[in-house]
């Protein structure tokens, strides 16, 4: 109890000094007395509430910054992850406050929770981002959320590519923001996720299929490019998520030309799938496209490519009876963690909220 109460304390001065080392020093006390206590010592304090009501505390810049000032001290500390994680919607907000000194810290926030997260959070980390990528959101609340995103891919890089299939029409709707620094954050974020979807012949184009979001016009150049290029490596989801968008474009585009190399590649990176999981996701975009230009198109050698493409696509894809990788609910992930761990019933709502999101990737 006596722990709690040295926490109460703090938070009483980080919210409500007007100083900013003050408020720093009071942050620091606070993640070096969690550090040595245990984060249990958090619950008991039921300091993630508190935070949670000072960052949200509308009379008050001090007790938002000094809220954010703390998340940011305590995320050093792998241990209180689960507390930290969980407040990341509301550091989002934050990021677009009135006042400039509580907007900076929301940002060092974010940063610091991206950077010091366990690879295992990067998935739950990117689904609370995707909110503050939304269309309806405040300028500055997307760019935090667009540098949070790339901070990931230097943090769980493996588990940032096994989410490309996700972040890509996520982070493609920013390139169509009316500011340019929204822009700019999406074009730094893609870029940083592209680079590590783990093959190596698609790296090397990482600039040009960037830039083809930004500019779809440069998507005949683009195809020309990879058409150009022997594909070695097998091809997994991630790297497929990068590409696909683009073939799609290609096999739309009125040139003739277009379509067929654009089928030609389809079928060059298909016959360097393994895992049908891996294509599963995939064939509903594709699928459709290479029957029309099978079907359509006046040139017979077009259409002859396109029908291989067509084949071998089907074929690495299970014939489309192959779902793809499957995803555990929360309910049945905690099920299932109960199941094999009674004890954990005993857990706080973070804790196993945070534990359940690990279950969920197994």
């Amino acid at each position: 109890m006596a722990e709690a109460q040295a926490l109460t304390d703090l938070f009483q001065k980080l919210t409500t000094s007007t100083a900013g080392d003050a408020r720093a020093g009071s942050a620091s006390e606070m993640a070096a007395l969690v550090k040595d206590k245990g984060p249990a010592v958090l619950a008991t304090a039921g300091l993630a509430d508190k935070l949670k009501v000072a960052m949200e505390d509308t009379k008050s810049a001090e007790a938002r910054e000094g809220a954010l000032q703390a998340l940011a001290a305590l995320s050093d500390n792998p241990l209180t992850e689960p507390y930290l994680t969980s407040l990341l919607p509301t550091v989002l907000e934050r990021l677009a406050d009135k006042v400039v000194s509580v907007r900076s810290a929301a940002e060092a926030t974010l940063l610091a929770v991206c950077g010091n997260a366990s690879p295992y959070s990067v998935e739950r980390i990117t689904t609370t981002l995707y909110d503050g990528m939304a269309m309806a959101r405040n300028w500055q609340t997307k760019v935090g959320a667009l540098n949070g995103l790339k901070q990931l891919t230097k943090t769980g890089p493996r588990q940032i590519a096994r989410c490309l299939p996700d972040i890509v029409p996520k982070v493609t709707e920013c390139f169509a923001d009316a500011k340019e620094q929204v822009k700019s954050a999406a074009k730094d974020a893609t870029t940083a996720c592209f680079m590590v979807n783990g093959n190596r012949d698609i790296e090397k184009f990482v600039p040009e299929l960037v830039s083809c979001i930004a500019r779809p016009a440069e998507t005949t150049d683009c195809i020309h490019k990879l058409a150009a290029t022997t594909f070695v490596q097998q091809v997994e989801a991630a790297p497929l998520a990068i590409i696909v968008p683009l073939l799609v474009r290609g096999l739309r585009e009125r040139t003739t030309a277009i379509k067929r190399k654009s089928c030609v590649i389809i079928d060059n990176m298909a016959k360097l799938v393994d895992n049908p999981a891996d294509a599963a996701p995939f064939l509903p975009k594709l699928i459709p496209e290479l029957e029309k230009v099978k079907e359509e198109v006046a040139d017979p050698e077009c259409r002859k490519v396109a029908s291989g493409a067509h084949a071998t696509l089907l074929r690495v894809g299970g014939e489309g009876k192959v779902a793809p990788y499957p995803r555990v609910s929360p309910e049945a992930g905690k099920k299932l963690l109960l199941d094999k761990l009674p004890g954990a019933s005993g857990l706080d709502a973070a804790t196993m909220e945070f534990v359940v999101s690990r279950v969920q990737q197994l």
